[in-house]
């Protein structure tokens, strides 16, 4: 995460992921590594727009699908810190947010199930302002749940 936010901002999106994975794992209390890993959050917090542009315009890469930004959304909203942090952090959010809201729409008015298992489908709901959507989104995972739900019997 040591590189220039250009560089950055052409990682595909599952090395975000991973790198805000491997972030959020405990670590040195040191002071100085403390601030490191503070400082690698917010250069891959204000990429993290451009990340996911790139891979919704370029023919060449992956879209994140709805479970990945759900993920991915749920690794920012757990990053504390000074508040300038904070608000880039709000702000990244906000765009996941956005997002994740547009794929359910999609899913909504194609009336296609979403493609989440049920660890994804908590973390979408436990984004900010997707809970009033939670019956909306119960009934499009409906039948993955269903089928779950036979497989275990």
């Amino acid at each position: 995460v040591n590189a220039a936010a250009d560089v950055l901002i052409r990682l595909p999106w599952r090395a975000v992921r991973h790198s805000f994975e491997i972030l959020s794992r405990r670590g040195s209390s040191e002071v100085s590594a403390l601030l490191l890993r503070m400082e690698a959050k917010r250069k891959l917090i204000a990429v993290l727009g451009g990340v996911l542009s790139t891979a919704q315009t370029d023919v060449e890469a992956e879209a994140p699908p709805l479970g990945a930004i759900a993920g991915l959304a749920h690794q920012v909203q757990l990053v504390s810190g000074d508040p300038g942090l904070a608000k880039s952090r709000d702000e990244a959010l906000d765009l996941l947010v956005r997002h994740a809201s547009a794929a359910v729409d999609e899913a909504e008015q194609a009336g296609r199930p979403l493609d989440l298992d049920v660890v994804d489908f908590a973390a979408l709901v436990a984004l900010p302002g997707m809970a009033e959507r939670s019956d909306s989104m119960l009934q499009l995972m409906n039948f993955k749940l269903m089928k779950a739900t036979m497989q275990e019997q």
